[in-house]
């Protein structure tokens, strides 16, 4: 069998520098640079701050990546007040890698057709049963405890659930109505 994708963990690199073996740590700093660059160029409006009140105005960096492929990008190289937005996606709690690929694929054009550009319209994702989950203390988004970053960008999370019972209820009318629209083409 031959390999299909590209792996970022994959060291077709022989180095004595362990920092550069695999292909994300040896394009992180370029393509960390490249989207800091792009980052910049983007006329951001007021965001919403933590607690909700308009604060100052930033780029946002909605990360939809899979954790391998995010892992090539530095956000101590992005630009000053950037925000690094991580999106999980839970079902029923869980992370579902098949499910969580498919909700990446949705909010990336859910957020293209709304023309999303703060947390506020990021959180206001709802496609496909998913609806963001508040954290303990009320806020829809809060820094990433995980995650730390030296520069003045702030690296944030933010998460997706949906509740499967109604999903898969919403699901099951929906495939009712195709099979019985197919009998109804059958008929005549």
């Amino acid at each position: 069998m031959h390999p299909y994708r590209l792996e970022m963990t994959s060291r077709p690199f022989p180095r004595e520098d362990e920092d550069d073996a695999n292909l994300a740590s040896r394009w992180r700093r370029r393509v960390s640079i490249y989207l800091g660059k792009e980052l910049t160029r983007i006329r951001s409006p007021p965001r919403l701050g933590e607690e909700g009140e308009e604060g100052e105005g930033g780029p946002i960096l909605v990360n939809l990546a899979s954790e391998e492929y995010s892992s090539c990008i530095d956000a101590n190289l992005l630009p000053r007040n950037a925000i690094f937005l991580n999106v999980v996606f839970l079902h029923a709690g869980r992370v579902i890698s098949v499910h969580a690929k498919r909700a990446r694929g949705c909010m990336a054009r859910y957020l293209a057709e709304v023309g999303a550009r703060t947390l506020r319209d990021v959180c206001d994702f709802d496609r496909e049963g998913y609806r963001c989950v508040a954290f303990a203390d009320g806020n829809m988004w809060k820094e990433d405890a995980g995650k730390k970053c030296d520069s003045d960008a702030k690296i944030m999370r933010v998460i997706f659930d949906r509740d499967v019972a109604k999903w898969d209820a919403k699901r099951s009318a929906s495939d009712s109505k195709k099979q019985n629209a197919s009998k109804k083409t059958k008929k005549l």
